[in-house]
């Protein structure tokens, strides 16, 4: 009887607290998406009169800090949601919602902690350096009244001074704001004025000032860092302004893409590769490659997100967007036969950050205003900017020709001993500047003359990286008005034109892989996590550029259907492929037959161990190895003779893949088997990979510029390596008097040996006609 007592007072104790925010007014509480957090943040909740609330509360599923509180949100990464009340007379509204619109990179960041803008978290943006800028766009509905703050979620590193460091806050045309970077312990929601938003595109600008603590130099640039919490970091606006409609669901997807999340794609087990692939392909479009997305099953308990893609198979062809049972956003799109509806009212354009890399001329004279540069401004004791630039698939200069970069420059006056300037072609220095002299002006233009060698068809760099040391490097980097380095747009690159020439080799296919282009061939053993894969894979890459050929395409297998690659023209065989992807356990080591005799040492620890074990053979002092060591001798000298000699023959290895991957433990293995089908790409998948860090290395190869061979591997540290048979250039346009020093310097560089064989046996036949001349031409009787 006690316990049914008590479980029934505990019933009608919850049935009058679930009435009790009526009852008493008061407001929801705070919660955040880290519980642990939550607890030691809100503390014990309260009413507006101060009295402990004595029943639960019903809140919005996910919310934020108001736009006044201050709030350690260190870890959260949904949706952000702030409630707010309407404090009309009678009875009590429910709680609304309001949507943080989020705050979009104008570029692209990279995932490796750098020196000014990188996201090295997903969903965090970390800005180093002490003078850091970065810019952003916020797209405010045309719906959604204009809100007057900015909430932004920081923390800063211990190191940063607290002091004098500050971020200079600018939007639009309006007065810049400036907040103090004075929380160094976890972060921290802001709210700044924003009286300058407008509805539609709103520019947003970031200035950051934050000197080190204790030193000052290159090191020093490296520990002083802020970080924002993009997901929790944006304009804050009303929830119900945002209607179920292609722009609410772009709105998403911006928040989606800014929490570094994937979009959920919830489908059947058994759904068709055809619309997955298709909708991955228009996610692509959509997107510019930027949608990354993860597969769901209808059934799955995952956490709820804002956004999401229903795949049905049904009997009509239709596709909606409705708000779903978790309050999220949700694409139903409904397909016959694996033909998806068309979705381009529902999927517009986004503006994203562009992956558009400018073209560079061979032959004339490009400024780097052309390639999309202004002029280049380094404020911090380590600077490094990259102007990124493309030259055609076909371009290829293998000799010793020149390029020469007429740079336009200046640096400050009185800059410490020891500080240069590192200017680099495809992270190869080409010149050291010394920037401790003759400072305070620009310079006289400089011509740099560097090997044309350094370029490669595709994507290339110029870089320019400074290094200023601390004066003293122990003591706070005294404050600077002047700006330690510019390096004029007006700066011009020259690269010489080349013959439409091409290494053999997977780059070229590679550097014209899109979205559309990657399939799972027929005949697999387990198709659906292989279609899965290449979904993935699809959503994350860029459409084909339009001079791409049509004809590209990249097979994903696993290590399971090694027997579907036409390994006829390779030479190896699939058992080999799989040992290169399949780490194998060590065999058991022998025990030794008897406990009592000690194994032979595998080391030397005293002077005398070679006489003892001379003495331990009686007949060592007659043998007489002075023929036997002369003999290894000219052998090891004859074998270095002959691998200078292979190494001077040609670019490529004569060893064949079989060889080759006998040495080599990796990942993932890409492979172009056939020859006669030089657009066949085959990309195998090991076990302990994932899609999206496939993606991110085959990114990594192809604008490298280091794919020119037939089968590349990616090692365990994330490098490539790669295999290139000895095939010579193949020449692509008609052989004239104009290119034949090219062509012939391209040969000769590929293969200087034979070259200088070809040359020798011109000149010998050369010499036969000569000979043939002089024997017929001589007098009788003379010899």
């Amino acid at each position: 009887m006690n316990l049914q007592r008590r479980l029934l007072v505990g019933l009608l104790a919850g049935t009058l607290a679930s009435f009790q925010p009526v009852l008493a007014q008061e407001e929801p509480p705070l919660i955040l998406l880290d519980t642990q957090q939550e607890e030691s943040s809100t503390g014990t909740p309260e009413d507006a009169e101060g009295q402990p609330r004595t029943g639960p509360v019903e809140v919005p599923q996910i919310q934020l800090p108001s736009a006044h509180a201050v709030s350690e949100a260190a870890g959260a990464q949904g949706p952000l949601v702030i409630p707010e009340r309407d404090r009309s007379e009678g009875a009590l509204a429910a709680p609304a919602q309001q949507l943080l619109v989020p705050l979009i990179p104008t570029r692209r960041l990279t995932d490796v902690a750098q020196i000014g803008a990188s996201q090295p978290t997903p969903g965090i943006l970390r800005l180093t350096g002490e003078v850091v800028s970065v810019d952003f766009e916020l797209d405010l509905p045309e719906s959604a009244a204009v809100p007057p703050e900015l909430m932004l979620t920081l923390r800063s590193t211990v190191n940063v001074l607290p002091d004098v460091a500050g971020m200079t806050i600018s939007i639009n045309d309006t007065p810049p704001v400036v907040i103090p970077l004075d929380h160094l312990s976890g972060f921290r929601t802001v709210a700044v004025p924003a009286a300058g938003l407008t509805s539609g595109v709103n520019r947003v600008r970031l200035d950051l000032r934050q000197p080190h603590r204790i030193y000052c130099g290159p090191e020093a640039s490296f520990s002083v860092w802020t970080e924002i919490h993009l997901p929790q970091s944006g304009a804050p606006i009303d929830a119900n302004a945002v209607a179920a409609d292609a722009a609410g669901f772009a709105l998403a997807l911006h928040a989606q893409m800014a929490s570094g999340r994937a979009v959920p794609v919830r489908i059947d087990e058994d759904e068709d590769a055809a619309p997955l692939q298709q909708l991955a392909e228009r996610l692509s479009r959509w997107s510019d490659g930027q949608a990354r997305i993860e597969l769901r099953s209808f059934y799955s308990l995952e956490t709820p997100s804002p956004l999401s893609i229903a795949l049905i198979r049904s009997n009509r062809s239709h596709a909606e967007l409705r708000e779903g049972a978790d309050g999220g956003l949700v694409l139903q799109v409904e397909h016959v036969e694996g033909q998806l509806p068309s979705l381009d009212d529902l999927l517009p354009k986004l503006p994203s950050p562009s992956n558009i890399v400018p073209a560079l001329s061979p032959g004339d004279p490009t400024a780097l205003a052309e390639l999309g540069q202004q002029d280049i401004i380094g404020r911090t004791r380590y600077f490094r900017h990259e102007v990124p630039f493309d030259l055609p698939k076909d371009w290829l200069l293998l000799s010793n020709q020149k390029a020469r970069l007429q740079l336009r420059y200046g640096f400050a006056d009185s800059l410490p001993e020891g500080a240069i300037l590192l200017v680099k072609a495809n992270d190869e220095t080409i010149r050291l500047l010394p920037l401790d002299r003759n400072g305070g002006q620009m310079q006289e233009p400089l011509d740099i003359i560097f090997s044309a060698n350094l370029l490669h068809s595709g994507r290339n760099s110029l870089i320019f990286e400074m290094m200023v040391p601390g004066d003293p490097p122990d003591e706070i980097c005294l404050p600077r008005r002047a700006d330690m380095l510019v390096v004029s747009s007006d700066s011009t690159l020259l690269v010489p034109p080349a013959p439409a020439m091409t290494l053999a080799g997977i780059s070229e296919p590679l550097s014209g892989l899109g979205s559309g282009d990657i399939t799972v061939p027929d005949g697999v053993l387990d198709r659906t996590p292989l279609d899965r894969a290449a979904a993935e894979m699809a959503a994350g890459l860029p459409p084909a550029p339009a001079s791409a050929d049509p004809s590209v395409r990249l097979n994903v297998i696993s290590v399971s259907d090694m027997s579907l690659i036409p390994t006829e023209h390779l030479g190896v065989t699939g058992r080999t492929l799989q040992e290169a992807l399949i780490t194998l356990a060590p065999l058991p080591a022998a025990k030794s037959p008897s406990p009592s005799i000690p194994a032979a040492p595998r080391y030397q620890l005293t002077e005398d161990a070679p006489e003892a074990a001379q003495q331990s053979d009686p007949d060592a002092g007659s043998k007489d190895n002075t023929g036997l060591a002369g003999s290894w001798r000219l052998r090891n000298w004859l074998a270095g003779v002959a691998a200078r000699l292979e190494a001077a023959s040609f670019i490529g290895s004569d060893e064949s893949l079989s060889s080759w991957l006998e040495t080599k433990q990796g990942s993932a293995l890409l492979l172009r088997p056939n020859p006669e089908e030089p657009n066949d790409l085959w990309l195998v998948l090991g076990p302990q990979i994932s899609a999206q860090s496939t993606l991110r290395a085959l990114v990594q190869l192809r604008d490298s510029g280091q794919a020119n061979g037939e089968a590349a591997i990616l090692m365990a540290n994330g490098t490539w390596a790669t295999w290139s048979p000895v095939r010579p250039p193949e020449l692509r346009e008609p052989l004239r008097l104009s290119n034949l020093p090219a062509v012939l310097g391209n040969y000769a560089s590929w293969s200087p040996l034979l070259f200088t064989i070809a040359i020798l046996g011109v000149a010998l036949l050369s010499a036969i006609p000569a000979l043939f001349f002089i024997l017929f031409t001589r007098r009788r009787g003379q010899i």
